[in-house]
């Protein structure tokens, strides 16, 4: 009998993990609520978020909140969506959905968005087709996908030995955990700069910033301010937002009056 790695999973029904066994690959296409057996109940519970491996929606018309997870060795059952699953493990990091949409808009991301924080790097998978919820997989961990003859349907080879199939396509998968390592990267640039202002003595230093650093501080910072505006009605261009949040960075205290007609929103 072929050993799997796969056979050490905890939280499956022994006829599904024997399956598994045998055929050394977890097929998530065909995975079901009845082949769980662990639950986790209500929507308060907290998971070791970045060794999420996939998070598998179950949700249908009739029912609306049912996730299969697989964390570490273990499978189980939840009922929160997996959105909800998701941002919960990105609020857990201190990441906001503003966050993400900065991000976003900034390395100009493929919809739908993944959510990148260190190595919880959540990539979504699986047409929206039930609940309309997507599963998400971790793109830190695939090692290769390829396609073998089914439609719609692709195995990923896992950096640890482990196989599964999900539901995508090759290029498609690939374009969103590309695009989300090269989010990490960028993360960790700016990880590298903090942590160079600070020796392990925990004293400050000083250390020249990047012109990229700066620019996407300010950027950050112009995002805020936008969202801000349109709270209040107000839309002003971006550049014109930009240039006042460098003067108030700058310390310029300089007041403006925006009454004009055009800056207010319909």
């Amino acid at each position: 009998m072929k050993c799997s790695p796969l056979s050490h999973i905890k939280g499956l029904r022994p006829d599904i993990r024997q399956q598994i066994q045998e055929t050394g690959v977890l097929d998530t296409t065909k995975l079901t609520l009845d082949d769980v057996i662990d639950v986790y109940p209500g929507t308060d519970s907290d998971f070791d978020w970045p060794n999420i491996v996939f998070a598998k929606n179950m949700c249908t018309a009739r029912q609306q909140r049912q996730t299969i997870v697989w964390a570490n060795d273990h499978i189980f059952r939840t009922d929160m969506t997996p959105t909800k699953v998701i941002n919960k493990g990105r609020a857990a990091a201190g990441q906001t959905r503003f966050d993400i949409a900065h991000e976003a808009k900034k390395n100009h991301l493929t919809q739908p968005y993944p959510v990148v924080v260190g190595r919880f790097l959540m990539v979504p998978t699986d047409k929206p087709q039930k609940g309309g919820h997507h599963s998400w997989i971790n793109g830190h961990l695939i090692d290769e996908i390829n396609s073998f003859g089914v439609k719609g349907k692709v195995k990923v080879q896992l950096k640890n030995g482990m196989e599964m199939i999900v539901c995508d396509t090759k290029d498609r998968l690939w374009t969103h955990i590309n695009e989300a390592r090269g989010l990490f990267k960028a993360q960790s640039r700016r990880q590298d700069f903090a942590d160079n202002q600070h020796h392990n003595d925990k004293q400050f230093d000083y250390v020249m910033a990047s012109e990229e650093v700066m620019a996407e501080r300010l950027a950050y910072h112009a995002g805020v301010a936008q969202g801000l505006l349109r709270k209040v009605g107000m839309i002003l261009p971006d550049e014109e937002v930009e240039e006042l949040v460098r003067q108030v960075l700058d310390g310029d205290t300089r007041k403006y009056r925006y009454e004009d007609e055009r800056h207010m929103a319909e």
